[in-house]
């Protein structure tokens, strides 16, 4: 009896697992074509809402989004973060100014018997032959300067007033160099600034109206620079709002000799160039993270907080070409060497400042367009100095290199900044390019040379009145006005039918024959005057 049940159980069994395989191969193709159903229902809906073929949205291009900007002082809100609403002493007009009879000098032109018209904005609206027609409706100021010499306000591309205030102290004044690391993008001009030095009023009375504050050279990468108006008790009056962002950066003697004298890094002209190199690189690094996370964005995906480091956003906005970079730079061999991380880093270089061997060199610059930010006649003070050449600016001027003279500020007083254009005509620079070099073209170099630099219509009226032509010896500012506003008021002096001849200069004892005879007749290569005692002055540049 045993043996029937055991083989019926043993069927029983094996049917059981038959039906139940059946079951689940069932079950799993019900949920296999469930899915596949669901899935179909959902790309119908999909496709459903697709526009057109006429109106396909167009592919996702990856990359920076300029509505993140990479800063922490964006242009928009330049103006606006220094505003003060309660400030009663910014600078208005009002009425118009209308400033007759001028010998106008403006962009390597001179004009007879011109007028000039200043909004009650402060901006230029008319500049053309006497007589102009008048605005109707609003008052006029009219200032008749009897054909004196007129000319743009002027500007120094290369200052450190109010960063390094008068009077001049190792300590309280003192701060135009962060010299605690030898890269310091993150720093700023700005929140240094002293609106209050008394070298300003003097500066603006010797017609310098617009003033780019750099930070000293004492770092390879010193910090941004402040691009001021003479004028106001705060800063939120001096500021040029419009102004793009401008760096500073140097390479030479300065970080090596600071540094070096510590034992610290950088100690060789090798090791500034590698400061620079790695700040650039992690700038970079930085840069391709916020590139990524932007296109992800426009994909729609999520992402986490955009990718920011301060100590590097000032890098980022010169790698974005977003930034006017200046470069400290005496020799061939340190333009070089700049050129060659330009070129890894693909970043442009707006001016080298100082740049006394560039008149060795023009092609350099001018396949770049590259500004030189030079002396006249200032030379010697230290061992990257000693081959300045007074024929320099000619020379570079002549090789279509585009010439700003400055101030260095308080290394030469800014008040006597026109003193280098008159110097650098004197050595045979081309008049109107000595001019311009005080003018247009380092507000050109600046990027402000839709702005300041020339009187023209929709420029900023910023004028100077002088005394004779402004390149002759003694010629002084009788009236300068900044916006429209007269800061300066000398017109008592103002002469009827003053002389304004551009004094004529005997050459022949230059015997300028090339450039040997340039460094020659400079000086240059021979023994160098003193240094000063305050070796602060070697790192104001």
């Amino acid at each position: 009896m045993d043996e029937p049940l055991i083989g019926g159980s043993s069927r029983a069994g094996k049917l059981r697992r038959i039906l139940l395989l059946v079951f689940s191969v069932v079950f799993v193709t019900v949920a296999v074509l469930s899915i596949a159903a669901l899935a179909v229902s959902v790309q119908a809906r999909k496709d459903a809402n697709k526009p057109s073929s006429s109106q396909t949205t167009p592919p996702v291009t990856c990359g920076y989004d300029a509505s993140h900007p990479d800063t922490l002082f964006p242009q928009s809100t330049r103006a606006s973060l220094y505003d003060h609403d309660d400030d009663d002493d910014a600078p208005s007009l009002s009425s118009y100014v209308w400033i007759q009879h001028a010998t106008l000098w403006s962009d390597g032109k001179q004009y007879n018997d011109y007028d000039i018209i200043i909004f009650s904005d402060g901006i230029i609206s008319e500049v053309g032959p006497h007589p102009l027609t008048p605005p109707s409706g609003p008052s006029i100021v009219i200032y008749d300067v009897k054909g004196s010499f007129v000319t743009p306000g002027l500007v120094d591309m290369h200052s450190h007033a109010g960063v390094y205030a008068a009077p001049d102290d190792a300590v309280a004044n003192s701060d135009g160099n962060e010299l605690s690391n030898p890269t310091t993008p993150q720093v700023r001009a700005i929140d240094a600034f002293d609106p209050e030095d008394p070298a300003i009023p003097l500066i603006l009375s010797g017609g310098v109206t617009s003033s780019q504050v750099l930070p000293g050279s004492g770092n390879t990468i010193g910090g941004e620079a402040l691009m001021v108006k003479m004028r106001g008790k705060t800063i939120a009056d001096m500021l040029i709002a419009e102004a793009p962002r401008a760096f500073k950066m140097a390479a030479g003697e300065n970080p090596k000799r600071v540094y070096g004298s510590r034992g610290d890094l950088p100690m060789t002209r090798m090791g500034n160039i590698w400061t620079m190199r790695q700040k650039f690189a992690s700038a970079r690094t930085l840069m391709q993270q916020q590139d990524q996370w932007d296109c992800q964005v426009k994909s729609g995906k999520s992402a986490s907080p955009r990718p920011f480091e301060e100590s590097l956003e000032s890098m980022v906005t010169i790698l974005r070409g977003e930034a006017v970079l200046n470069v400290h730079c005496y020799t061939i061999q340190d333009f070089e060497a700049i050129l060659r991380v330009a070129d890894e880093f693909n970043v442009r270089v707006s001016a080298f400042h100082h740049a006394l061997e560039a008149w060795k060199v023009p092609g350099l610059f001018l396949a770049r367009n590259i500004t030189i930010a030079t002396f006249a006649d200032h030379w010697g003070f230290k061992m990257e100095g000693y081959d300045g050449s007074v024929f320099g600016p000619k020379i570079l001027d002549e090789a279509g290199v585009k010439v700003a003279l400055k101030s260095d500020h308080p290394v030469l007083d800014a008040r006597h900044l026109i003193d280098q254009a008159s110097r650098a005509y004197h050595y045979g620079m081309d008049n109107n390019s000595a001019l311009s070099s005080v003018t247009n073209v380092p507000a050109a170099a600046m990027g402000l040379g839709h702005l300041v630099g020339s009187v023209a219509a929709g420029y900023h009226g910023d004028i100077v009145v002088w005394s004779r032509h402004a390149l002759s010896v003694g010629a002084t500012p009788l009236m300068v006005f900044i916006e429209g506003e007269l800061l300066i008021n000398n017109s008592a002096a103002i002469k009827a039918n003053p002389d304004n001849q551009l004094e004529q200069v005997n050459r022949s004892a230059f015997k300028f024959s090339g450039p040997q005879a340039c460094v020659a007749s400079s000086g240059g290569g021979l023994p160098a005057p003193p240094l000063p005692n305050n070796a602060d002055y070697l790192i104001k540049g």
